[in-house]
């Protein structure tokens, strides 16, 4: 296992979202256009996403009881921060990584929730408030908690001490997730439900294009970064999947309703690699084979998360079926004939409250008797 010298290396995010710290030295003039459209795609499309999930959900979300606020996202946060770089580091362990690939793994496992895991949790029939509450508050939490993490786990492959700086780019994702999401409830005040509702849906699309589309620019632009050993690839499909089925898992072990470990587990797994691409520079941009190392392992990422976020969202209910027919006395679904959820929306149009009876799902939780009346 290889060791960095100790060396202190300057990690600001001071200007990281600025074009000139977003390229190498020596880039050719044809890299100036592909990374500033990488950026722009990038924010713009997890812009677009956000306000689409500011127009799905309502102000009344955080005190509908059924989403158990603020338990949820304590929890959801709790199993982010400890559990995702936690897997990080076991992989680079396991797989045995160089020590740039290693560093590359952490970087990515210390990094916030993803706007774009609202999205997911969207498309999964989740609940969307407790993913949007879990991205705005960790990315908060995060401009502590990534030095200190990144240090406590890389010291496996580096003895350098890194200092983080001015966390520039972390305010303006923050801003990115919460003034569209501002934005999207207003108009969802201003034009009604339904039409908000279709504006959710078209905007949600954002999700994919950004997934698509900023892989190919930066193919066209580094071809190199897709190019990488084994435990790469291995690697940065492993971190998004080991995330969701732990969070899943550890999250029915609180017994949270299925719609809210489906928003943790989602969480879990989709750190947010905006952030990681805009570490890995300032960390080692003066170190063309280092950064190159990085940079891949995150490109990898950058399509793997997507798709297997995307594959995991859609088939919750599925596998909630398969665990029941596996070990039925473990799964309990039923409908709560005392829920209020019916009573509490609003006109029966918004999604979250779609008139049905509220379906609460414990996974390896409460199991219930035979003769037991609910």
């Amino acid at each position: 296992m290889g060791i960095i010298d100790g060396n202190v290396h300057d990690v600001g995010f001071d200007n990281v979202t600025s074009l000139e710290n977003m390229l190498p030295n020596g880039a050719p003039p044809r890299s100036d256009w592909l990374v500033l459209s990488i950026v722009l795609v990038s924010y713009c499309g997890a812009a677009i996403a956000m306000f689409g999930m500011g127009c799905f959900i309502s102000m009344d979300d955080f005190s509908r009881k059924e989403m158990h606020l603020p338990q949820s996202v304590m929890i959801g946060l709790g199993l982010q921060y400890f559990i995702q770089p936690l897997v990080g580091y076991l992989l680079a362990l396991v797989l045995d990584m160089k020590v740039f690939d290693a560093l590359a793994m952490i970087i990515l496992a210390v990094c916030p929730v993803s706007p774009f895991c609202s999205v997911l949790v969207y498309y999964g029939e989740g609940f969307v408030t407790v993913g949007l509450c879990l991205t705005m508050f960790s990315t908060a939490l995060s401009i502590g908690l990534i030095p200190f993490w990144f240090s406590f786990y890389s010291s496996a492959w580096s003895n350098a001490y890194y200092i983080i700086g001015t966390s520039t780019e972390i305010l303006f994702t923050e801003v990115i997730i919460f003034l569209p999401v501002a934005l999207g409830l207003l108009f969802k005040r201003l034009a009604g439900e339904k039409r908000a509702k279709k504006v959710a849906k078209i905007c949600s699309f954002a999700f994919a294009v950004t997934a698509v589309v900023c892989p190919i620019l930066n193919a066209i632009d580094n071809p190199s970064h897709y190019v990488g050993a084994w435990q790469l690839w291995v690697g940065g499909c492993l971190l998004p999947f080991v995330g969701f089925v732990c969070g899943l898992i550890l999250a029915s072990l609180f017994k949270l309703p299925y719609e809210a470990c489906s928003a943790v587990s989602l969480a879990v797994g989709t750190p947010n690699w905006f952030i990681a691409t805009a570490i890995a520079w300032n960390c080692f941009q003066h170190d063309e084979t280092a950064l190159h190392e990085v940079l891949t392992l995150v490109s990898i990422f950058s399509i793997s998360m997507p798709i297997e976020g995307f594959i995991w969202s859609v088939t919750y209910y599925a596998i909630e079926e398969l665990i029941r027919k596996i070990y039925p006395k473990i799964v309990t679904m039923f409908d709560d004939p005392d829920s209020d959820f019916e009573d509490e929306s609003v006109g029966g149009d918004d999604e979250e409250k779609s008139g049905k009876p509220e379906r609460v799902m414990y996974i390896l939780g409460q199991v219930l008797d035979d003769d037991e009346v609910y």
